[in-house]
Order: structure tokens, then sequence, then C-alpha cells
């Protein structure tokens, strides 16, 4: 079953690049890194323990559901703008619509963002100093007893609910700004800086990985769409920078993962591209024997989680027993370790959107979520190509890190994601545009 659904991912990554042109297109970009996967995953390197036909068959039915979602709406999207209004509140962009940054609110939460991770920094020199290694930090803000984790319960709660969520926001954000705003240096300075800082505190180099690939997917789309115009009026100034800051990217992520993982990092980078159908089985049959149904409460913990954890501390609410069972076991995927190999090898998490899809309702929960994913990966495909403003672009570009992403967990799950996904929404104001 495993080469059948690999060879339909396949088809799909071909299919996706003829129907949309661009190589970045959500169909392209989901499949091509399931294609990799999979293919990974069948060559059993490393000793990596076998999954059964059974979880390859429900995956294949969800990149089934995804594919009829997307084209299904396309050509609605493709010709028409989406756009519902209630009163003065409204939900789509227009192709005409114009938006500026709020640079003012982006420059208050990277100062605060700053003085967060100096203090943290502050912990995790010495350990440095004392020649521990990335992984050793890591491991550190991965215990929860741990000196970086040792704080007030106010400043861990502004981690989870505004600074991570901000600093996961930014990078879409700053690498349009580079390419479609206005290429605002200190901001982008800012920014490096907070990812050297978010690095040396808890050895994550997701970030930097997010970084870089919002540069590159807004590079690309900015040049599809001029060409040779657009390269031409770009200054040399620019250019440099542009090479300068893939460059550090590029370092920081190679430099990173040497640090943290040293001579097993071809058989840890293997483990992560390939782990998912097994660990995905395991924690299905978990749900499976708990009888646990989230109904959606598994797709949607992000957003639902950032709102009850805020009454909870604010001591307005108790969380709601339902709601809390699932979203005790989406946290156990992060802290409980399953052995994935023959050779002992533990890991967490990377359970893949198809296990909160399946904690949602089965398979027919995998039918529904699928099929809703390609729907909103079409919606904000189009919509950024027809409107190309910065907020249109960092709207798809979160979207499709989070198709790139979706072998680790279904993003929007996730407090961080979903609470970034909001800051977007609200760090660009529209402005109208003067008529000639």
């Amino acid at each position: 079953m495993i080469y059948l659904t690999m060879l339909f991912c396949f088809g799909m990554t071909i299919l996706g690049k003829i129907t949309e042109k661009r190589f970045l297109n959500p169909v392209t970009a989901f499949y091509c890194v399931w294609t990799l996967i999979l293919f990974l995953t069948s060559l059993k390197l490393y000793g990596l323990n076998a999954t059964t036909d059974t979880i390859y068959s429900y995956m294949f039915i969800g990149f089934l559901a995804f594919a009829i979602g997307y084209y299904l709406f396309r050509g609605e999207f493709k010709q028409k703008q989406q756009i519902f209004s209630f009163g003065r509140f409204r939900i789509g962009i227009r192709n005409t619509d114009s938006y500026i940054l709020r640079y003012k609110i982006i420059y208050l939460l990277c100062f605060l963002t700053l003085i967060v991770y100096i203090l943290d920094f502050s912990v995790s020199l010495g350990y440095l100093l004392s020649g521990n290694s990335l992984d050793f930090i890591r491991h550190m803000a991965q215990d929860s007893t741990s000196d970086l984790n040792v704080q007030s319960d106010i400043l861990s709660a502004m981690k989870n609910v505004l600074i991570s969520p901000f600093v996961l926001a930014l990078q879409p954000i700053v690498a349009f700004d580079f390419w479609l705003g206005n290429r605002d240096k200190k901001l982008l300075g800012l920014d490096i800086i907070i990812l050297l800082l978010r690095v040396l505190t808890d050895g994550s180099r997701s970030n930097v990985v997010y970084f870089v690939l919002h540069f590159i997917l807004g590079f690309t789309f900015i040049y599809c769409k001029m060409q040779k115009k657009f390269l031409k009026n770009l200054k040399k100034k620019n250019k440099k920078i542009a090479i300068a800051v893939l460059i550090f990217g590029v370092v920081a992520i190679l430099w990173i993962t040497i640090s943290r993982s040293g001579e097993n990092a071809i058989k840890y980078a293997y483990y992560y591209f390939t782990m998912e159908p097994y660990m995905f089985e395991q924690w299905a049959e978990k749900a499976d024997k708990l009888h646990l149904l989230g109904y959606g409460m598994a797709s949607t913990n992000g957003f639902s989680f950032a709102v009850f954890y805020i009454l909870k501390n604010l001591g307005l609410m108790s969380y709601p027993e339902a709601w809390h069972s699932i979203n005790t076991i989406i946290g156990e995927t992060q802290t409980q370790w399953m052995i994935i190999s023959s050779f002992s090898s533990r890991a967490n998490a990377y359970v893949s959107l198809f296990w909160y899809l399946y904690l949602d309702g089965r398979v027919v929960g995998i039918i529904i979520g699928m099929l809703i994913y390609g729907i909103i990966g079409a919606r904000s495909y189009w919509t950024a190509l027809k409107n190309m403003s910065c907020k249109a672009m960092c709207i798809y570009a979160f979207i499709l890190q989070g198709l790139i992403m979706s072998f680790v967990r279904l993003q929007f799950g996730n407090i961080i994601y979903a609470v970034a996904f909001i800051m977007i929404l609200c760090f660009y104001r529209r402005v109208k545009v003067k008529k000639e």
C-alpha cells in the first residue's frame, strides 16, 4: 500500500506543477514532501519499524480528499472574489485591496521579545561557555524543571501566548516586507538577532528554516510575476542583502543540525522524514484504546487552547472535561518518547496531520479534514495570486508552511501556529487607494 500511496503523491506533484505553473503551489509542495517521506520510509534504513497497510490506506484516503477539495473549489476561487461581509466586518481580500504593516506594533513586540530572550540567554550562556552543545540546551528547554523553564507563571504565559507565536508570524512578515513592502532593514536586523537568540536559548532551528522558506517563496512569487523588470529594478545593495540573508539561513541550519546531532546527523535526519506513519499508527492505537473522539477539537486545538489557557490563568474557568482529554493526549505526543527502530532509537511528536484528523473522527475525520484543508489551500493561493499584497502573500505563505510541515502535526492544532495566524491577520491595516 505504501507504493500505491507514494505513486499517487508523485502523480499529484506533477499534476500540481502542470495546472498551477509555479512549483511552490499548495498541491505540488504538499505532495512533493510526502512523496519524499514515503520513498525514504520504503527504504527501511537504520532499522526503522514497519507500519501496517491500514495506516497507509488511511493516508491514501486523506491525500485523495485533499486533491478533491483543492480542485473542486479551485475554479471558484480562480474566477470569483469570495468576500463575506457582516456590517463593517469583512472576511476576505479583494483584488484591489491594499494593506500596510503596523510597524509600531511590530517594533514594540520585537523589543519585548528581545528582553525575554536576553533573560533566557543569560541562563544558557553559562552552559554554552562550559562546553555544552546546542543539543544539551535543547534538552534543557524541553525539561520543565530545568533552569531555562523555572520562571514566573506570567512570563511562561507570555511566552506561550505572545512571544513564541509572534516570532513565528514574524518570519513571513519580514520576508514579504523585503520583497513587496518597505524593505525595512531595521526590522530585518531585529529578526536576525531574535533568531540567533532563539537558537542559543532553546537550540531550535525551526524558525530559521521558516525564515529561509519564506524568503525563497517571496522571491519566487515576485520573480514569476515581474520577471526581468523586477530584477532590473532591484538595487544591487538589496541583492547583496538578499544573498547574505539566504547564506545566513543555510549556514545557521547546518550549524545547528551538526551541533545538535554530530556524527548521527544523517541518521536523525532520516528518522525525521520517515517515522511519521509509524508514529501515526502508535498514537492511533492509543486513541482507540481510550475511545477518544475530538469532533474537531484536535484540529482546532491551537485556537481553543489559547482561549481556555488565558481564561483559566485569569481564574475565570476550568478546562472543559472533553476538551481537556483531547488536549492531554496531544500534549503526550510531545512528552512521551516511542521506540521507532530495532536499534531502540526513540522519538516524540511527528504524528503527522493525519493523526489529528483521525483523533477527531477516525476515517470520516480524515476525509472531512483533508477536504477542508484542500479548500483552504486553493483559496489562499488564488487570493495571493490575484491580490499580491504583503497580507495576502503572508497568509498564503503561512498556509503553505503548514502544509509543508504537515508531516509533524496538523499545525492549527498547535497554539503557537494558531495564534501566529491570527497575528498575521491583525498586523496589516487596509488602506484606501486613491483613484486617479
